[in-house]
């Protein structure tokens, strides 16, 4: 279990480990505000940048930039060269992001979207029981952080 209390030291201490060396394909499906790619050190070749709301102060630094549903993500870039990075909508904090669609079928669906997957999958979820039993058939890593919002966070990978 690592501990801190920031995003990018979640990045530098935990998600940083998962990344792969060469990237050719990076995709956020969920990038939100949070945008994990200005933090990686190797740069991927091509790297996609999408969410379903648009954020007008963010600059993106990224070739292509959608506000599509993931799963449309997820059919147009899936391959064995791409490496996905998720941030989904937090289970039981769905009214967070303003949007009704997120509901506990979102998280199911989102496991089984994944599944299918030939891609490289790093994931950040908080750390819930129903998060931690959906997803017991991955890898789960903890990072424990002592913000309000997020006590525990999770790395979830799909190698």
């Amino acid at each position: 279990m690592i501990t801190g209390f920031k995003r990018k030291r979640l990045y530098d201490e935990l998600i940083e480990q998962f990344m792969p060396s060469l990237i050719k394909i990076y995709v956020e499906p969920f990038a939100g505000s949070f945008a994990i790619k200005s933090y990686i050190t190797t740069k991927p070749i091509i790297c996609v940048y999408n969410d379903i709301k648009t954020y007008p102060e963010l600059k993106i630094d990224a070739d292509k930039i959608y506000h599509k549903d993931y799963k449309e993500i997820f059919k147009q870039w899936d391959c064995v060269d791409t490496v996905f990075y998720l941030d989904p909508p937090y289970f039981g904090k769905e009214d967070f992001y303003d949007l009704p669609r997120f509901d506990i079928d979102f998280h199911q669906e989102l496991h089984d979207e994944i599944k299918k997957l030939k891609g490289k999958v790093i994931m950040s979820y908080e750390g819930v029981n129903h998060i931690f039993k959906l997803y017991e058939d991955m890898n789960i890593h903890t990072y424990q952080g002592e913000s309000k919002i997020l006590k525990k966070e999770i790395i979830i990978t799909n190698f």
